[in-house]
């Protein structure tokens, strides 16, 4: 066992919190005493178990140096990525660009998209991630280009690269790089490709794997023979604006897709002839982010809700059919069963929809949270009222897990996990913050919200595997530290050895509807750069793709960034299978 004290590391902390303010001027005092006792007072004494249990891995693949940066805004960056697209360096490339005065960088930064069929794991990467959220969410905040030991953001698009496309053998734990064949059909494939911000899902179904992205044009679909890795083509939505999931259910393929006012579910009634066919069986009034089969329903999170529904929802599909499926007719049929808002009693706080599970009698869910993005709402929502760190400390949120179950009958049943009993509210006519009761009135029946890490901001997988839940998050701590360090900040080696203990994603995992989720690691599988354990799929073994943007972190011997793909052994001999 291992403590965690917040307390001994707010230097980080309220230097992370300088950074996205500068230069906005200070709280009064005593809303920011109000608010750092809150969060201090809760987490300043956790203690953390380190074991992890029965669980083994082995990491199977990696993002590699695809690039030579020679610094920031220098015209040789791109053009020696376009050289080498979509192949990595080799060890005279980056010996070339060490000699050149320049720094190897590995672009591809997450297993954004992950499937399997068959013998073959199929993913869809992102490039410099980081950079493109630091572009994207914070408005009049956004920073601009910076460089450090860990990661490069040159910003105003010019991080962006094309995503790549891997296939991985499990019989020959060969890895092929499945982009060429797209590039050498040419266009209008190559340019779909080549405009695809990041592949960010991917399913499959007998013989055909899609990978789906987003880009100026609106969503961008393209098929594989999953077996044979031929190319099978690929087409462009326009009408759609996000993918980000897709499961399957009873031997039929889902996917949800963002439109201009809400969102879609779709299911596929293509073929290996034909792949792009699709019908849509579920119309939403907000975004759907993960979705999943329970108690023969759908379930879908929501990236915000309908006018009036507090934002973030949870909808449930109509009830299968005979033919265990859903078809046109239930389109309209979906319901909301559950509001954010029922739990959160700050509107500006910031979160959305994450991943979702089923797991014995119950429905589990969780929220993510981009810090800082609740500050950006804060000063959208309340004018003219201070900007400060009372305000980014009074809409912070580390993920909350619940769970329900009987939805939609005079018996549903939601149950907070891991939260906080009473949350920061501002009062708008006072000016002022305080604390209240969360909207559910429930004391979290498992632990604090992030599972007991103040640092964990996405619920961003989760996966049944062996009758166990697993759970993967993102956790910002070790964003916050460098940040901390390029700012010149002091900090003693105390805490940084405190730091790195828990730098890196958490993956938990529930073996018990009666204990709380015990670690598998909490240091992003051994490598404490992957911040965020991205994708999970579950087959002969738990496949894991993780979220490592640290894409100038490639010094020999030492942790590295880029994309990783492992698998995971459940070792526990007698695993725990939930009685339905």
């Amino acid at each position: 066992m291992k403590t965690r004290s917040l307390l001994r590391l707010a230097g980080l902390l309220v230097v992370v919190i300088a950074f996205w303010l500068s230069p906005i001027p200070l709280a009064m005092a005593d809303d920011r005493a109000l608010l750092e006792g809150y969060w201090h007072n809760n987490y300043g004494n956790i203690t953390l178990p380190t074991d992890s249990f029965a669980f083994t891995w082995e990491l199977l693949a990696k993002g590699r140096v695809d690039e030579c940066f020679y610094g920031l805004q220098d015209p040789r960056n791109r053009p020696s990525f376009d050289a080498s697209y979509p192949k990595d360096f080799t060890d005279v490339q980056v010996q070339a660009c060490l000699a050149d005065s320049g720094h190897p960088k590995v672009n591809q930064a997450y297993v954004w998209g992950l499937a399997k069929s068959g013998d073959h794991v199929w993913m869809g990467t992102v490039a410099n991630t980081l950079c493109l959220v630091f572009g994207g969410f914070y408005g009049p905040m956004t920073p601009g280009p910076m460089a450090n030991d860990s990661w490069a953001c040159e910003m105003g698009f010019k991080d962006v690269r094309p995503p790549r496309i891997f296939m991985y053998d499990t019989n020959t734990s060969e890895l092929t790089d499945m982009t060429q064949s797209v590039l050498d059909q040419g266009n209008p494939h190559r340019s779909r490709l080549m405009g695809t911000t990041g592949l960010r899902s991917a399913g499959a179904l007998g013989d055909v794997v899609f990978l789906g992205g987003i880009g100026a044009g609106g969503v961008s679909l393209f098929a594989f023979n999953s077996q044979t890795g031929a190319f099978l083509g690929s087409q462009q939505f326009s009408q759609y604006n996000n993918i980000r999931q897709w499961r399957v259910i009873n031997k039929q393929l889902y996917t949800g897709v963002g439109k201009s006012g809400g969102g879609a579910i779709l299911r596929w009634v293509g073929s290996v002839a034909d792949p792009f066919k699709f019908e849509t069986v579920g119309n939403l009034l907000g975004d759907p982010a993960y979705l999943v089969e329970h108690k023969r329903r759908i379930f879908a999170s929501t990236w915000g809700g309908p006018a009036g529904s507090g934002g973030t929802v949870l909808y449930m599909s109509p009830l299968f059919g005979s033919d265990q499926k859903l078809t046109t007719v239930d389109a309209s049929g979906w319901k909301v069963v559950w509001r954010l808002s029922e739990y959160e009693v700050e509107p500006a706080a910031f979160q959305v929809g994450g991943a979702l599970e089923s797991f014995g009698p119950y429905l589990y869910w969780g929220t993510m949270h981009v810090p800082g993005t609740g500050l950006v709402a804060f000063n959208q929502m309340y004018p003219g009222a201070p900007s400060d760190a009372a305000a980014f400390l009074g809409t912070y949120r580390p993920i909350v897990i619940f769970r329900g179950r009987n939805f939609d009958t005079k018996q549903q049943r939601v149950e907070l996990l891991y939260g906080t009993s009473v949350l920061p509210k501002y009062n708008a006519l006072a000016g002022e913050w305080s604390l209240v009761p969360n909207g559910m009135h429930q004391s979290p029946k498992f632990g604090l919200a992030g599972m007991n890490n103040f640092f964990n901001n996405y619920t961003w997988a989760m996966q049944r595997y062996h009758g166990k839940l697993f759970v993967g998050t993102m956790d910002w701590l070790y964003l916050g530290g460098v940040i901390a360090e390029s700012l010149g900040s002091d900090i003693p080696d105390s805490i940084h050895q405190i730091a790195r203990q828990f730098d890196g994603a958490d993956l938990r995992a529930f073996i018990s509807l009666d204990l709380p989720a015990v670690p598998v690691s909490l240091n992003g599988l051994g490598n404490i750069l992957n911040y965020g354990i991205r994708t999970m799929v579950a087959d002969d073994f738990l496949y894991l793709g993780t979220a490592n943007p640290m894409n100038m972190a490639t010094e020999p011997g030492e942790p590295n960034g880029g994309w990783e793909l492992y698998k995971l052994h459940d070792d526990e001999l007698c695993p725990y299978v939930p009685e339905e």
